[in-house]
């Protein structure tokens, strides 16, 4: 039961009326996000595409000036990469270069978008987005205490691009580790996104409640786990419990 707030409480003369279960409302936004991604070039591509530019477009001259011998095979895996991502297109018995793969050559690399469905979850305590993990919802029984905080609408999410934007290129996408190494993304970043869906995850929570018998106050204290986790506990500073509803809200 002991914790910084508890010690405090105990030291100001407050005792541990009762513990309650609870559930902490988590808003859930479903979002199909359109990322791009960015990959860099292997030596071999951007050699084999400097001399193409060069006007070199025969594969086997490609090779002899690369100094493969009479050996095609690199010069035709490193081709056949460069077709299939439109960066080269065949023009009689050679290869020319193509806007896309002028634009490799300048860039260093090539760019890709892509269409995911990721959930995003609004730490309320925090106020900041982050991706759903496997934490279950609670499971609520008679004896669960629900925790009311303020309704939140889809402009919370809608107005603040930027922060989803920063929460795709530092946090790792949810599905990056279902991935072999060589098969990851490289660093992406958002170009939009739109919401299919909103639920709302409970998660499970302990709110320790203290009491003062001489002053007749009463302090909330909440935990995640077995631990006391100050941002909410400040955030129910203005709460207090009504039993016949099983509800904690605001004053």
């Amino acid at each position: 039961m002991g914790g910084v707030a508890a010690d405090r409480l105990v030291r100001d003369g407050f005792v541990l009326s009762r513990s309650l279960e609870a559930g902490l409302p988590m808003p859930v936004w479903t979002l199909d996000l359109e990322v791009e991604r960015h990959r860099e070039m292997s030596a071999a591509e951007l050699c084999v595409l400097r001399h193409i530019e060069a006007g070199v477009g025969e594969p086997r001259e490609i090779t002899r000036r690369i100094g493969m011998g009479e050996d095609t095979r690199l010069t035709e895996q490193v081709l056949v990469r460069l077709l299939a991502a439109l960066a080269i297109e065949p023009k009689g018995d050679q290869f020319i270069l193509t806007e896309t793969g002028g634009a490799w050559i300048a860039g260093g690399g090539a760019t890709a978008r892509e269409r995911v469905t990721f959930d995003v979850r609004l730490d309320p305590a925090r106020v900041a987005f982050e991706w759903v993990d496997s934490e279950r919802s609670v499971y609520a029984t008679q004896d669960t205490w629900t925790i009311e905080l303020p309704a939140v609408d889809d402009d919370l999410i809608l107005t603040r691009k930027p922060e989803i934007a920063r929460l795709v290129q530092e946090a790792p996408l949810p599905d990056e580790h279902e991935r072999a190494p060589h098969e990851r993304r490289p660093p992406v970043e958002l170009r939009a996104f739109a919401i299919l869906e909103r639920r709302l995850h409970w998660r499970a929570v302990r709110v320790d409640e203290w009491r003062h018998e001489e002053r007749k106050d009463a302090v909330l204290v909440l935990h995640v786990g077995d631990a006391e986790n100050p941002r909410l506990t400040e955030l129910l500073a203005n709460f207090v419990t009504i039993d016949e509803r099983r509800r904690i809200a605001r004053k």
